[in-house]
């Protein structure tokens, strides 16, 4: 069975057991009926602050609801999706026609938000719990009284077959409260004030960072391509308003003696950080250094400068590897895919030369390329999956900054959108240069193995 055919198949799944654990008031299993993942994962939460998990729920809003599912693009809305009907009966698409398909459900949009029970980009579809689990189990998240609900808790029921869960920001009087939730098919994703009965509890998730940790300066390394250069934005709660400091470094860690250094201040104006931020002047951007242009894949890291005077912290997103300017020179053509198995797929650990993804993944977890003691398991898939970089377009359905799939007709695409364009681009210049992506195009991809469209 091919990959495309394998999610077809899960999504058809995960529709069926949502249908018994209840996404979003629809019908659930009684205790002990299912086996559910509070049951058998081991319990180690991440740390997030509370101000991370309200930003991420504020970047849900806006998206439409799709019942059994949860995954929406932090950094826009111009694919908000469409749900049609009442659910569970309800049915979703892509909006606009063609493009990714995003939209979550209420207890998806929680979980992205928690970030549970892993970290993991938004943009990559997840729905590991329904309401049964938030309200009756406590594997990330433990119940606490309504009195004392904090930013980024959550509100929940479950009980008669039916559930509902939101994120809780702030009460606003009158017994109601402001909160992020996707409440419905004919509502979607949302930031409304509401009340709450008494059937809802209140949890709050593990791992929650101190308030001096939730200090520490935060930000997100958005890009790093050829063209647009370096993006992102980075912020310091202990210097209110004011702009911090930005050190990119190149092919190695700050700690490092050796690496080239850049830094840059954050202080570009960007209207959407104003909700999240309280003020829009904390962007940043930088074009990469000339010398970086040489053909070779370079990696780039970013770290906020602490007001404090604290160790820098490392963005969100960093760091990023990008390939620009001639190709060196070689003989014959490009060297073939040499891994053992796809990096989408789980199996025995990999090489760091055997693709640019497996090199990426391996920096960020070195047990996936450790062939003697590590194997490439589910945490390594998911890194090729989620990893923006080297593993751009890789894996079908992950991360990638090309306007359409590669797998697929349609506009022409920018060579350095992804891995799979640019090989494909590289053979066949039309594909990048006519302002059509057309079938023959797409026939290349699905035959390239440095893409991948389906087939394992």
């Amino acid at each position: 069975m091919n990959a495309r055919a394998l999610r077809k198949g899960l999504a058809l799944l995960g529709v069926l057991l949502v249908a018994l654990a209840s996404a979003c008031a629809v019908e659930v299993a009684e205790p002990g009926q299912d086996e559910t993942l509070g049951t058998t994962e081991e319990a180690v939460t991440a740390g997030i602050s509370r101000g991370e998990i309200i930003a991420l729920g504020a970047s849900g809003v806006g998206y439409s609801y799709w019942w059994g599912h949860g995954r929406w693009d932090p950094a826009g809305k111009s694919a908000p999706g469409k749900c049609s009907g009442s659910c569970g009966a309800c049915s979703h698409s892509a909006l606009p026609k063609g493009g990714p398909e995003y939209g979550a459900d209420c207890s998806g949009f929680v979980a992205q938000a928690w970030q549970v029970p892993g970290e993991g980009s938004p943009k990559v579809d997840r729905h590991p719990y329904s309401t049964y689990n938030f309200r009756y189990e406590k594997t990330h998240w433990y119940p606490i009284k309504k009195s004392d609900l904090k930013a980024g808790d959550a509100l929940v029921y479950n009980s008669g077959g039916k559930g509902h869960i939101v994120l809780f920001e702030s009460w606003t009087g009158g017994g109601k409260a402001m909160a992020y939730e996707c409440a419905g098919c004919k509502v979607g994703c949302i930031h409304k004030p509401r009340g709450f009965g008494s059937s809802y509890i209140a949890i709050r998730r593990k791992g929650l960072e101190s308030e001096t940790e939730s200090h520490a300066p935060k930000g997100q390394l958005e890009k790093a391509s050829c063209d647009g250069g370096v993006k992102g934005w980075a912020f310091d709660a202990d210097a209110g308003k004011a702009a911090v400091d930005v050190v990119l470094t190149f092919d190695g860690p700050i700690s490092s003696s050796k690496v080239k250094k850049l830094t840059v201040k954050a202080d570009e104006d960007r209207a959407d950080l104003t909700k999240q931020l309280g003020s829009p002047k904390h962007g940043f951007s930088a074009q990469l250094p000339e010398t970086l242009k040489d053909g070779k894949k370079h990696t780039v890291y970013a770290y906020a400068v602490d007001d404090q005077g604290k160790q820098p912290k490392l963005l969100t997103g960093a760091p990023r590897s990008v390939t620009c300017g001639p190709t060196p020179a070689t003989k014959g053509d490009d060297p073939p895919h040499a891994c053992g198995h796809s990096e989408c797929q789980t199996g025995n650990a990999l090489t760091k030369d055997c693709s640019p993804c497996a090199d990426q993944v391996c920096l960020i977890r070195p047990q996936c390329c450790d062939t003697k003691n590590g194997k490439w398991d589910a945490a390594c898939v998911d890194l090729a999956g989620e990893t923006v970089g080297a593993c751009r377009g890789v894996c079908a359905g992950g991360p990638s900054s090309c306007a359409h799939s590669e797998c697929e007709a349609g506009s022409s695409l920018s060579a350095t959108c992804s891995e799979c364009a640019a090989h494909v681009c590289k053979r066949d210049p039309f594909c990048c240069s006519s302002g059509k992506w057309d079938f023959i195009c797409a026939k290349e991809a699905k035959e390239d193995p440095w893409c991948s469209c389906g087939t394992p």
